[in-house]
């Protein structure tokens, strides 16, 4: 009976009924003498004598392997589109609500992304539904590639897809996951489609819908403001994502101007840097801090809260950090012509990107050469996440600028990875 499918427990449990009560039945994997395995059902029954002892055992055996692929022919139509091999709408809406109950027991957010094709049916009237199947089976593959194992993609029907993201314990986590996972769909998709004789570019609009929000709710209702905003994508001009939730979006595209924008503000000299006096004791000034601020020609002055994030996600957070540290170098150098303000310091914030680079140290001493600001007024303020890196790495970079004659201070020390025995062993 070994087919090497089922462990010694089953087999032990199996013997044991057997002996109590004289008789099993059921399903068990087989192996044919060519090595395949298949199904068989069982009905292994004792044979005892007068005395009742077991004398020996008769077993009916009946090969189920056509049973069973015919059970998984009515579930593949049941639960499965027949063109795309993708799950249908009755299964997703299973898992939809199994993933709704989860969430509000665990007090977390789940995500439904609604995904429809862009000009599907003018493919299908000047190339023939044909030629639109092969588009959709190769949506289909795009759209595994892009969820990944642990998500569920379904197709509702006709060139209508729906992805069920994993939940998240955070709605800025939901948010970012979301909006990362919509826009490696839209890049997918983008991309030329082959046919035999063809070459087809399409794109596609998405909406998105968080759940998890609201107590008791109908598995619907994540679908169908998924879809109100995938109309919003659509009637936005396509080839986009768009949040059912208005205020979300808000922030969505808030996010996104200030992505496009960030760039342009250091070109056209929008950013500026104001300066906070930092005094002593008795209420003297002895240096200033160097605060970022982005001057928006139609938003006005934006703090750095709103535009940082952003920074340190698309990695400008780099060339920003260079220009505030010039800058303020460069204004440490005027100072230091002038009596009165000669031996005021100059305190800089470096982001963790920025002190974890291979080159930050070499940066820092060629803008001190660069501006000629005297090195022992300048003072970089580092994040605890700065020092989440290995401390012999943080302990050279710090010793090779601190012989230079730059002066180091922790912000904000306690509010994160940090502890007093990890601070002692740093310069």
């Amino acid at each position: 009976l070994k087919s090497g499918t089922h462990d010694k427990s089953f087999y032990a449990t199996m013997w044991d009924h057997i002996r109590n009560t004289g008789s099993w039945q059921g399903e068990i994997w087989n192996k044919r003498k060519n090595g395949e395995t298949y199904p068989q059902y069982i009905l292994i029954a004792s044979v005892r004598d007068e005395k009742g002892q077991t004398t020996h055992y008769v077993a009916s055996i009946t090969d189920i392997s056509a049973y069973k692929a015919s059970e998984e022919k009515i579930r593949q139509l049941a639960f499965y589109d027949s063109l795309t091999k993708l799950p249908n709408r009755r299964l997703f809406l299973d898992h939809l609500e199994k993933s709704i109950r989860e969430a509000e027991h665990k007090k977390q957010l789940g995500i439904v992304l609604c995904i429809d094709l862009d000009n599907f049916k003018a493919l299908n009237d000047t190339e023939g539904h044909e030629t639109g199947d092969r588009l959709l089976q190769q949506v289909a593959a795009r759209l595994l590639d892009c969820a990944g194992a642990n998500h569920m993609i379904a197709r509702l029907g006709s060139d209508e897809f729906v992805l069920l993201l994993d939940q998240s314990v955070s709605e800025t986590e939901a948010i970012q996951h979301a909006e990362m996972t919509a826009k490696c769909i839209l890049q997918a998709l983008s991309q030329p489609y082959f046919f035999e004789k063809s070459e087809y570019r399409s794109s596609a609009s998405i909406g998105i819908s968080l759940f998890g929000l609201q107590a008791h709710e109908n598995v619907q209702d994540p679908i169908k403001r998924a879809d109100i905003a995938m109309s919003e994508a659509k009637n936005y001009g396509r080839n986009t994502y768009r949040f059912f939730d208005p205020l979300i979006q808000s922030q969505v595209q808030e996010r996104a101007e200030i992505d496009a924008g960030l760039r342009q503000a250091l070109e056209k000299n929008q950013l500026v840097l104001y300066y906070q006096p930092q005094v002593n004791h008795v209420q003297q000034m002895t240096g200033v801090e160097a605060l970022l601020r982005w001057q928006h020609p139609t938003k006005g002055l934006i703090l750095p809260a709103r535009f940082i994030p952003v920074a340190e996600e698309n990695g400008f957070i780099i060339p920003l950090g260079k220009w505030v540290l010039e800058s303020a170098c460069q204004q440490l150098s005027e100072w230091a012509k002038h009596p009165k303000t000669a031996q005021l310091s100059m305190a800089v914030n470096v982001s963790a990107s920025q002190f974890g680079r291979d080159e930050f140290v070499q940066d820092v001493i060629e803008i001190l050469e660069r501006t000629q600001a005297p090195a022992h007024l300048l003072k970089l303020e580092l994040t605890e996440s700065a020092l989440v890196m290995r401390v012999e790495d943080i302990v050279e970079k710090m010793m090779v600028l601190k012989r230079y004659g730059v002066m180091f201070s922790l912000d904000d020390f306690g509010t994160g990875y940090s502890s007093l025995t990890y601070l002692k062993r740093i310069p």
